[in-house]
This record gives C-alpha cells, structure tokens and sequence, in this order.
C-alpha cells in the first residue's frame, strides 16, 4: 500500500481547480474535507461531498483513503451544499443539544437565556467556528435567536471552542453584550457578565471584556444601590469600616464602602483586581464609576460617618452606630441572589 496519495481536488461543475496535494493513505475521506479542504474552501466538512472522477457514488466519510481506491494520484470532485435547517444546526451546535429551541417564552420575565435542560455536552464536540460562520450565512437577521445563542453560550461556559464561537457572536452588531436580565432579578437586571462571574466561567469574562463593547451603566448602579440600602441604611456605615482601619479622611471612608459593601458592583470590582486587570479601560472605567456612584447615592451618610469619625471620641465607627441612633446590631451580609 503506498503511504501517501496525491490527489487533485476540482469543482465538479466548473472543472476549476481547488488544490493538488499529497496526503497519507491512511487519511479518511472525513480527514480530507476537515484538515484540507475547510480550510481551502471556507466549506464545513459537514457540506462537502467528494466523489472519484467518473463515480457518481460520493465517497464515504469513514472509509481511508485507500480504501476508495485514491492510492494512484487521482482526480477528486467536489461539490458542497446549504444546511438544511442552519437555525437548528446552529442551535445543537451550540447548545449540545435541541432542547428548548424555538420553544415560546410564556413568562412575562425578560431573563437572560439559559441552558436549564440537564442534556450534557460530549467532551471535545464543541462547535467549530467555520462551522459556525457558514450557518451564520444562512440565517435570518432573527437577532432574538442569535441572541439566545449567545446568551447561552456565555452561561453555559466550556471549552475552548464554546468561548471562540461566543466571542465571534460578540463582534455581530445583532449581538447585545449588554444584555441583562429581569428587573423582579435580586438586584435588578443582572447583567450578562455578572451572571457569567456567578457560574465561574472566567474564559466568558475575559471574552465580554475583550469585546470592546462592554458599557459601564451609572444610572443602574445609583438605582441598585438606593434600592438595597433603603431598608438597610446602617449597612453603609458597617461598610465604613473602623476608625483604627482608616486615614480619618472622606476618602478613606469612601474607599472603605465601595471595598465592604455586599453589592453585585463589588463582587465584580473585586474579581477584576483579583485578576490585576484594572489598568485596562473598560475595568478602569467601572472601578471609577462604581465609586462615583457610592459617593452620588451615599454623599449625605459619607459625611456624617466623616464628621463622627473622631479618634478621641469614636473610636470605632460600628459604636457610632449605636451611640448616634444609626441602627443597632449590624444585619448579616445580604445575601446574593441571582434571580428569583
């Protein structure tokens, strides 16, 4: 048996050529349409089909190349086809399964999209990004769809090839990386990247950062942070910190609320200098706004805390709190919830 077989690759109907290569016998006709021609042709191997000149039988995806009798340098035709259904190809692609594709939302909840179904990915059989860009030809500008897709790759989280296909969907301007979820959500409208930082998937959060497109929203901030200190106003002198802890000054104080305050903001402020990306825009931007927003909402509470915040008289601010009738023992951290 020869050890390679050269081989040239036309288009059935035009007779022009594609490539002429020599590739081991031991390839199957699969290896031929995925390593070579994909590539070659911008055509998944899924929508190609090859045939021996003079055949009308296609070659079989699983048979070597030996097997189909290419061993003598050979004429190969090639013709590719559309995808038959692209939305649903796309969506089992993706998702790993057809579960709730095209299924209607009955709830009068604007969540994110999710994969709730308990149907597991096959290790390794993540979506292929040319794959990805050929059914993306085919498809409507049905932006909801797309942008379920996305939304569920991001909070599915996975291998390598899950974030390369998100982060594609990322740079479509049919794509909302903004995208947030339901104002009944505790806090309200949690966001995409939030919501990937609750599941750990830190590939997601470094592909909605890289996008470029992430916006950092003051107002929702300001909104948030009124709505969990209206019941709760003495977490924010909790948040304060002690005296002994501080410089004594306003923006020592400030500092201590936005690092100790249990808020969706800080969770992800913390994570961002965890990760020592805070010089980067977008991060630079959203440490910056969080604390203008701690200062815009808390301003009239910040300079209480700083007028009490005497060494000789108060030596801790949580006895502040006691002693000027701002609340008495502390509650716990509020607790977290994603949605309801």
């Amino acid at each position: 048996m020869a050890s390679s077989c050269n081989i040239r690759v036309q288009h059935a109907f035009s007779g022009e050529e594609i490539i002429s290569i020599a590739v081991p016998a031991t390839y199957s006709v699969y290896d031929l349409k995925l390593r070579v021609l994909e590539e070659t042709t911008q055509i998944p191997a899924e929508y190609q089909t090859l045939l021996r000149e003079g055949d009308v039988v296609p070659l079989r995806d699983t048979a070597t190349l030996h097997d189909e009798g290419l061993d003598q340098p050979s004429v190969v035709l090639f013709t590719s086809r559309e995808p038959k259904m692209p939305d649903l190809e796309l969506w089992e692609a993706c998702q790993g399964c057809r579960c709730d594709f095209r299924e209607p939302n009955y709830s009068s909840c604007t969540d994110l999209s999710e994969k709730v179904c308990r149907c597991t990915r096959a290790p390794g059989r993540g979506p292929r990004l040319s794959r990805v860009k050929y059914l993306l030809r085919y498809l409507s500008d049905d932006v909801p769809f797309l942008q379920s897709v996305f939304e569920r790759l991001v909070l599915a989280g996975g291998e390598e090839a899950y974030t390369l296909v998100a982060e594609h969907l990322a740079q479509d301007p049919r794509i909302n990386v903004n995208a947030v979820g339901c104002s009944c959500s505790v806090p309200i409208f949690p966001s995409l990247l939030e919501v990937a930082l609750d599941f750990q998937h830190v590939d997601m959060v470094r592909m909605l950062i890289d996008s470029g497109r992430l916006e950092v929203d003051y107002t929702l901030m300001c909104q948030r942070l009124k709505n969990q200190t209206t019941d709760h106003s003495e977490e924010v002198w909790s948040a304060a910190g002690r005296f002994e802890d501080s410089r004594g000054d306003r923006q020592s104080i400030v500092e201590s609320i936005v690092a100790n305050l249990q808020t969706r903001e800080r969770t992800i402020s913390k994570f961002i200098r965890q990760q020592g990306w805070q010089s980067e825009p977008f991060c630079k931007l959203y440490l910056d706004t969080y604390q203008m927003s701690i200062e815009h909402v808390f301003g009239d509470a910040i300079d209480q805390i700083s007028q009490y915040a005497n060494p000789s008289e108060f030596p801790a601010l949580g006895e502040t709190l006691l002693r000027r009738g701002h609340g008495g023992r502390r509650k716990g951290a509020q607790k977290e919830v994603r949605r309801r």
